[in-house]
């Protein structure tokens, strides 16, 4: 087995920390951007366990938290049933393996599936082709389809054409300067069209005297294997497959670069244009009844005197692109929302070629800035600057790029460039792929310890920040006018002024005017500066804004004192629709004019000098499209303050950053390596640190000398001190110490391989013996019973179960036994009516109070149809459960996700019951809490918490006492599943407890709960979640004693109980001991295949029994 060892010691020693938290992690908690991998899926991910050999080297080797994953197969597409089963397979895998996924489900996945459904809303190529004419005889022209190929398609079918048809011809008179509109005339009835197949059109055109001196102009469209971007049924359809996925256990969608099929170069003669029926539809609501056919024909050419139309239909076609795209994206954005849930992740780019050029402008309208993501994200060699403005846009601190390369060397290089500009790099395997290297090889190689050491140390930055790079400049290109071919500024984006800025050292984000139209780009809050995203910026630049709409103006009149100079670059002569408009004079007097883009600079890096801006490191690099780039070496600004110093210029794994260094106006010493990252507060102090190697740090009031290279994060949470430690083995240094005892552990690759291997214990089988089975509660085809309790009386025979129906679903069923569990009888209709308003988890109580009157309680997570004021209802039985009432419920202050996982009777005769709730500023937490009734159930004290765990989620509390009364013990489950669960003491009644640490391997699962026999030993039972584990996600118990917990051993073997044929979804376990030492183990599972749901069934078995098997398979006889 592959499962390492993880310490769980408890340490007090003088000059340590107790209770610190040695729980490790490979992945960094939830809610911080997390490392991420690219997973492209070829043909032997269909083989027999196919993905496992990826998920294991994706697990054992690198420190991603998160893997894009696409599935491009030959010959298949993901609507298939195989496919979507093996996908869901490999997805339950990696989530095992501690590793999340964002799955492609792209349309054009699933091209085929599409045509066969809507085989009339296919993708059209429109191509205009012209040929001479002669006085008489006739003209023919051939016009050829294309094969059209990407990355989508690269191990698929391409984008191959269909059929093709003749759509019009027209013929006319040119002059030097266009057609002659007036001479135009549509000729296509006289045509004969001798082919029309998918490889070409050929039409013959008849000559006469009319035709003599005069050009035809043949149309022909081809259909291509893929949806029309503009198909009505599209939304659908793709809302359809995700759907098919809703059940696998994803954590985000991808979408990698959408838009129309590709065109490599933009076609400069402007004579293919993407179309459909749709598309056309579409033009004409917006032009009002125009043509589009006929208008290709004018933004192809040209025509004498109708320049200014010629403007308004190309931006009103490419806006139609970029809006149509930027629909579908958003879409596709919130589909994953609704299937996955508000945390879900919306992953990879929409940037293609990457530049923002004629091939971009073609492909989507060039709807970077536009397209919703989670996070900026590009891909290979896109514009550092467009790489900030996303990081803006879309929130969060770093960007991400998808960058690939052949060489590995390259991403050793791009770890720290991508680093040094606020970003990170999405890691796409080796491309093209090097002769001789298959697809693990190609993943492997980017699996290197030194490289997998850079970016380790680089993900503690957004631990202490959520904050993008500080760029104070901005560079707004014309979006309309940089697109469009008959305008004066084609292609003109600004990139010059942008690199001179980097170059500078005055980092600057490129955005398009569209922007401002959108609203993102924006005056702040305050009314003072103007902003995108988190970034308020010193100067903005206005460049080649022409052919616009009007509206652009809006953000830059100033109503007071302003603190964003604003440049303007060109002369705004046209409006969007090709009118005459005076932009510079619509600007304002706020507006500064400038010749060039060299006064820009000039005037523009004047400016932040005088506002006491200091540069960054100068960006001396160049990607191979001629534009700028950082290098290995030097730092940064992030927009909170926090000042980054980097150094990987010799070494991936990070260079040695010594020496004094200034932050907000303080020297700061240190020796570190690869990493520093400081921010300070208004008063001087260390407010936030991330270093990689630390050995020392002396500044802004925190000294720290430490024997050992450290890789940590220190940071203040709302106040709150926390902190992260990587790959610190042993104790907890006391200057550490002294700081927080909030330490999160984040472990390597190469730590955890340096650990010792744990082997599994031995399990001891009864899933199959029916005999020992008995169901509560049937499923069928419409009932899922689910989340079962259960309580004896104190006759140690009479027993109760209540459980929900459905997952995590209402109250109302409950049964009672007489005979120990061998037959229950339904007791729902002589239960309160309320009781069915009560939701999730019934959780079922015998509670003796001072007063000698023992209670039943039946308590609930929440009340239907109320609010927090509903939190943890409840029903009462003050007769051993003959007759039941209505209590109050407990209120607000108990709001929670599930009711009481358990409680105990400490010696002072009060209960103490635990439970979760979410936590933190997002609700995306989990921690747990306590709570003490003094009168046997009836009143509670206010909760407090028990546990909260960095990184982790700990819930479902099983508390119980040690076997001489001296302490407690809890267990928890830990909800990122991305190692064992949790286990803290008490030794005092539960008023104060140790920090969590992991429990031994075996005892990693869900909702546990236990029995002591007479022997001492414990009988735990719980979902099985053990890494690595045989019995993963069935019914099993462990039997081992209190001191194998307490210190950290592995118990004495396991039991599978039942076996779940609905994976993980099982466990929520009561257990009985009956007086002739019966086990009776409750829970809720599908423990048959067919298509019954799941049933509530009580296993039972004895110890000397399971004992006796064990010690046979063992050889211990």
């Amino acid at each position: 087995m592959n499962r390492r060892a993880v310490c769980c010691v408890l340490l007090a020693a003088a000059g340590f920390a107790a209770g610190f938290a040695a729980a490790e992690s490979r992945h960094l908690p939830d809610g911080v951007q997390p490392s991420i991998g690219a997973w492209f899926c070829g043909d032997d991910f269909m083989e027999p366990e196919g993905y496992r050999k990826y998920v294991d080297l994706f697990a054992e080797r690198s420190v991603y938290d998160l893997l894009t994953m696409s599935v491009r197969l030959k010959e298949r597409e993901i609507t298939e049933p195989a496919v979507r089963d093996q996908v869901a397979a490999a997805v339950a895998y990696a989530r095992k393996r501690g590793l999340k996924v964002a799955l492609d489900l792209d349309a054009r996945l699933a091209r085929e599936a599409f045509r066969q459904r809507y085989p009339e809303e296919q993708q059209e190529m429109l191509r205009l082709r012209t040929v001479p004419l002669a006085a008489s005889g006739e003209a023919e022209l051939e016009i050829a389809s294309d094969t059209l190929t990407d990355h989508m398609t690269g191990n698929t079918t391409p984008y191959i054409p269909l059929s093709g048809r003749l759509v019009r011809v027209y013929d006319y008179q040119a002059a030097e300067d266009g057609v002659l509109p007036e001479t135009v005339r549509d000729i296509t009835e006289r045509c004969a069209v001798r082919e029309a197949s998918d490889k070409a059109v050929r039409v013959a055109i008849p000559c006469d005297a009319s035709t003599e001196g005069r050009t035809a102009c043949v149309m022909a469209a081809f259909t291509h294997l893929t949806p029309d971007v503009y198909a009505p049924h599209l939304e659908a359809f793709e809302r359809e497959i995700v759907e098919l996925y809703a059940n696998v256990p994803l954590a985000g969608l991808m979408k990698d670069e959408w838009g129309f099929p590709p065109c490599h170069g933009g076609c400069p003669e402007k004579n293919d244009f993407w179309f459909s029926r749709f598309r056309a539809e579409a033009y004409a609501a917006e032009t009002k009844g125009g043509d589009l056919v006929r208008d290709c024909l004018l933004m192809c050419l040209g025509e004498r005197g109708r320049e200014r139309e010629r403007q308004a239909a190309v931006n009103i076609l490419l806006r139609g692109s970029r809006r149509r795209n930027t629909d579908l994206e958003a879409h596709y954005y919130y589909l994953a929302k609704d299937f996955f849930g508000p945390d879900a992740a919306v992953v990879t780019h929409a940037t293609w070629t990457p530049f923002p050029g004629p091939s971009e402008f073609k492909k989507n309208g060039l709807h970077w800035w536009a397209a919703k993501r989670t996070w900026g994200q590009t891909d290979e060699t896109t514009p550092f600057a467009a790489r900030t403005a996303l990081a803006k846009k879309w929130g969060g601190g770093v960007w991400y790029n998808q960058f690939y390369s052949t060489n590995p060397d390259d991403y050793r290089e791009s770890l720290w460039t991508h680093a040094l500009g606020g970003g990170r790099i999405n890691y796409h395997p080796l491309y093209p792929a090097p002769e001789g290297m298959d697809r693990m090889d190609r993943i492997g190689a980017l699996l290197a310890p030194d490289i997998v050491a850079g970016e380790s140390r680089l993900r503690l930055l957004p631990l202490i920040s959520r904050a993008p790079v500080d760029c104070p400049v901005a560079v707004i290109f014309g979006h309309a006018s940089a697109m469009n071919w008959a305008g004066p500024a084609y292609g003109e984006v600004g990139l010059g002024l942008t690199d001179a800025f980097w170059q500078a050292g005055y980092y600057a984000d490129l955005i398009p005017s569209s922007e401002v139209l959108s609203g993102a780009f924006r005056v702040d809050r305050e009314g003072r500066a103007l902003a995108y995203g988190a970034q308020r910026y010193a100067a903005v630049v206005l460049c080649n804004i022409d052919l616009e709409e009007e509206a652009i103006c809006r953000p830059f009149f100033p109503t007071g004192e302003w603190d964003t100079m604003v440049f303007h670059i060109g002369h705004w002569m046209s409006n969007f629709a090709g009118r005459q408009y005076f932009g510079n004079e619509a600007l304002g007097l706020g507006v500064g004019y400038v010749k060039d883009e060299a006064a820009a600079v000039a005037k523009v890096i004047e400016h932040l000098k005088r506002c006491g801006i200091p540069p960054v490191t100068p960006a001396e690099g160049r990607l191979p499209n001629k534009t700028v780039c950082p290098g290995r070496e030097g730092h940064l600004r992030l927009t909170d303050g926090t000042v980054v110093f980097l150094n990987g210029k010799t070494n991936a794994a990070g260079d040695p950053i010594s020496g004094t260094f200034q932050v907000a106006g303080q020297d700061i010493q240190a020796e570190a390596r690869g990493l520093l990252a400081v921010r300070l507060t208004a008063d001087g102090k260390v407010d936030a640190l991330a270093a990689g190697g630390l050995e020392r740090f002396v500044g802004g009031g925190l000294s720290l000398d430490l024997d050992t290279p450290t890789d940590l994060a220190y940071w203040h949470d709302g106040g709150r001190p926390r902190g992260a430690l990587q790959d610190a083995a042993g104790p907890l240094p006391a200057s550490l110490a002294a700081l927080t005892d909030d330490w999160l552990r984040l472990e390597t690759p190469a730590a955890a391989a340096a650990k010792p291997p744990v082997e599994p214990l031995p399990v001891v089988d009864l899933s199959d013996d029916t005999a020992r089975q008995v169901v509560i509660a049937r499923g069928t085809r419409q009932v899922y019973q689910g989340h079962p309790t259960t309580a004896m009386t104190g006759d140690r025979k009479t027993m109760f179960a209540v459980w929900s129906v459905g997952h995590g679903g209402p109250a109302g069923p409950m049964a009672r036994s007489d005979d120990g569990g061998l037959t229950w009888t339904r007791l729902d209709d002589q239960l309160p009516a309320a009781f069915r308003k009560h939701v999730n988890c019934p959780s079922l109580y015998r509670m003796e109070g001072p007063d000698g009157l023992t209670r039943f309680w039946v308590f609930s997570a929440r009340t239907e149809g109320m609010d927090a004021a509903g939190s943890m209802p409840r029903i009462v039985s003050e007769d051993d459960g003959r007759t039941w009432r209505e209590a109050p419920p407990l209120g607000a202050a108990f709001e929670c996700v599930m009711t009481f996982s358990s409680m105990v009777r400490p010696r002072n005769g009060d209960w103490l019951a635990m439970y979760h709730r979410r936590s933190g500023p997002d609700k995306q937490g989990l921690e747990v809490m306590q709570t003490v009734s003094g009168d046997g159930g009836i009143t509670w004290s206010d909760p407090v918490v028990a546990a909260q765990v960095p990184g982790k989620k700990p819930c479902e509390p099983f508390v119980f006492e040690a076997p001489d009364n001296s302490g407690l013990c809890c267990l928890m489950r830990e909800n990122t599943h991305t190692g064992n669960s949790l286990m803290m003491f008490s030794d005092d009644g539960g008023k104060t407890w140790s920090t969590p640490v992991d429990t031994p391997w075996g005892l990693t699962g869900d909702r546990h709960m236990g029995v002591r026999v007479p022997d001492g030993r414990l009988v735990i039972a719980f979902r099985d979640r053990a890494p690595e584990s045989p019995t993963d996600g069935h019914f099993v118990a462990w039997v081992g004693t209190y001191d194998d917990i307490r210190k950290g051993r592995p118990g004495q073997y396991r039991i599978k109980l039942l076996h779940s044929h609905a994976g993980g979804d099982c466990g929520y376990p009561g257990m009985e001991l009956l007086p002739d030492g019966t086990i009776i183990a409750t829970t809720y599972v599908k423990y048959r295949k067919g298509p019954e749901k799941h049933s509530v069934v009580s296993v039972r078995f004895r110890l000397e029994e399971t004992d006796a098997l064990f010690k046979k398979a063992t050889g211990e006889e």
